[in-house]
């Protein structure tokens, strides 16, 4: 099928990320053009738009600085929306529910979780009470977790032959983690209805290692360094969560020694002291869990920051902090070339020539 706009079979959805942002083939005249929040920055043309926040964003010079409202008043196009509003007299409302409709009535969902349900109809199982009630379809409530996913949407309801999604990777921590199966999805709709989805090769969307494989060659599989520090930071966060829950516990442990102390009169001590061992039980496992943590934490720093020399990982992460404290003004994470760099220098190795080619090569 063609665009209800403009009669054309392609349609081009482009984000922000680089260098793919810019690969659009934007003299291609079949290509009709997506461009989402402030992307007109860059972008060469566009036939649609898409603001899909509210004015507390859109309106904001902080998350929107330069005259954005004014753009899009001015845009010739329909900026798509969840309502209308006067200060964008281009502004048109998201159809939701045609597509909700279109694509909502396969995926089905059953049963309802209930408080008060008669006892001869719960189902009880440690995870709360489930009543079955039948199944409904998703129609009330699509799946659409991004502006992206709004898009791709779109472009499938109005049966374009293709769609080329480009800037888009959605792989980086906060809110993309949980857009990106949103819009992976949709690209799985739309390859089973038939259309052709073109994205860049260095896009991130539907790639991931081919799982299982790893037996089939002689290095076996692996953990990039992506991986490895997604994995070192969620370490922190949870040796710090326990590192509270600890100060937490000792806290009331001290307090309940404290009103032992005090003889409080109409105490039951035998209470006092069956709750006295239950506290000091769970010091004690909490505590083992910070120390576990801490040893997870310096494992996994061992291998994200090994080197030749094969260091112990107080001292490689202490020298890639001195290396960062000297490198303040430089933009940008270090590379893994920099810091081998760095600690060899410091160490006295002498590099492999083979070893830096190999790092420096994409």
């Amino acid at each position: 099928m063609a665009s209800t706009l403009t009669g054309k079979t392609k349609c081009a959805i482009v984000g922000f990320c680089q260098p793919h942002r810019d690969w659009v083939p934007y003299n291609d005249p079949e290509l009709e053009v997506w461009g989402l929040n402030r992307g007109y920055i860059f972008m060469e043309r566009y036939e649609r738009w898409f603001e899909m926040h509210g004015d507390h964003i859109y309106g904001s010079k902080n998350r929107r600085p330069g005259q954005h409202t004014e753009w899009l008043n001015r845009f010739p196009g329909p900026v798509y929306m969840h309502e209308l509003r006067p200060e964008i007299k281009s502004a048109v409302v998201y159809p939701l529910p045609e597509i909700a409709a279109d694509l909502g009535p396969l995926v089905f969902r059953t049963g309802t979780k209930t408080a008060d349900t008669p006892q001869s109809t719960q189902n009880t199982s440690g995870h709360g009470t489930w009543v079955p009630v039948g199944i409904k379809d998703s129609t009330e409530e699509p799946y659409l977790s991004s502006t992206i996913a709004y898009e791709l949407a779109l472009a499938i309801h109005e049966g374009f032959a293709e769609i080329h999604i480009y800037g888009v990777d959605l792989n980086t921590e906060s809110e993309y983690a949980w857009q990106k199966p949103g819009v992976e999805y949709l690209i799985g709709v739309a390859v089973g209805r038939g259309i052709k989805v073109v994205i860049p090769d260095n896009c991130a969307l539907l790639k991931a290692p081919l799982y299982g494989r790893g037996y089939l060659s002689e290095r076996g599989e692996y953990m990039s360094y992506e991986q490895l520090e997604r994995r070192l930071q969620a370490l922190l966060r949870e040796r710090e969560r326990r590192q509270e829950e600890l100060a937490i516990a000792k806290g009331a442990r001290m307090e309940l020694s404290f009103v032992h102390d005090q003889m409080v009169p109409g105490l039951d001590h035998e209470i006092m002291d069956d709750r006295r061992k239950r506290m000091d039980q769970n010091l004690v496992a909490v505590r083992d869990k910070v120390k576990e943590l801490s040893g997870q934490i310096d494992e996994t720093a061992y291998w994200l920051h090994q080197t030749m020399k094969g260091q112990e990982p107080s001292e490689a992460i202490a020298q890639l902090k001195r290396f960062e404290d000297e490198q303040r003004d430089t933009e940008g994470p270090l590379t893994e070339l920099q810091a081998l760099q760095y600690v060899h220098s410091q160490n006295g190795v002498e590099h492999d020539p083979s070893e830096l080619v190999a790092m420096e090569t994409p």
